[in-house]
């Protein structure tokens, strides 16, 4: 089978990345991102390889505060644990954490505030442990709530004037 790209020429363009802004609704700027391309001498087309389409979705999110695959590798080795105990850490599948760190999918921008703080130093994986078993058990609630509780017996004062109570309570002082 012949090379149909043996002929194209290395070449580098710009090419603009857009950054969306926080909700996602809108641009909040726009960066241009020099990288490696080929051009096609039969059309003049340019045409990015996986490299150059790598380095714009990292760029991207960078800009927006979104940690890279070999960062968050790196986080995890740091750490000293495994891919399966990073999971469980931040009770997620174990799938979805290894995907992260292969760069086939990117975590949501909630767990990647988690992942930033960890690398940051704000939270530590003893705290992670310590929730992994809430202080809540909703078993021993629900065996309490099971027993028979003692109710109040509801006391009915006997209606009586208030000139009889007067008149009691001045036999009484005197």
């Amino acid at each position: 089978m012949s090379n149909p790209t043996k002929d194209w020429k290395k070449t580098r363009t710009k090419v603009p990345v857009h950054i969306p802004t926080l909700n996602g609704k809108g641009i909040a700027e726009t960066v241009e991102v020099e990288v490696a391309a080929y051009r096609n001498p039969a059309d003049g087309e340019i045409y990015l390889d996986g490299k150059a389409l790598q380095r714009l979705d990292d760029t991207k999110a960078r800009y927006m505060g979104l940690m890279l695959p070999r960062d968050i590798k790196e986080l995890r080795l740091q750490l000293g644990v495994t891919q399966k105990r990073m999971a469980e850490l931040l009770q997620i599948g174990e799938k979805s954490y290894c995907r992260w760190e292969t760069g086939r999918e990117r975590p949501s921008r909630s767990i990647n505030l988690l992942l930033a703080a960890l690398s940051d130093g704000r939270i530590d994986t003893a705290y992670l442990e310590s929730r992994q078993t809430p202080s809540f058990d909703w078993r021993r609630q629900r065996e309490r709530s099971a027993k028979p509780q003692k109710r109040p017996v509801p006391f009915v004062l006997p209606e009586v004037p208030a000139r009889q109570i007067e008149e009691t309570y001045e036999a009484v002082a005197a």
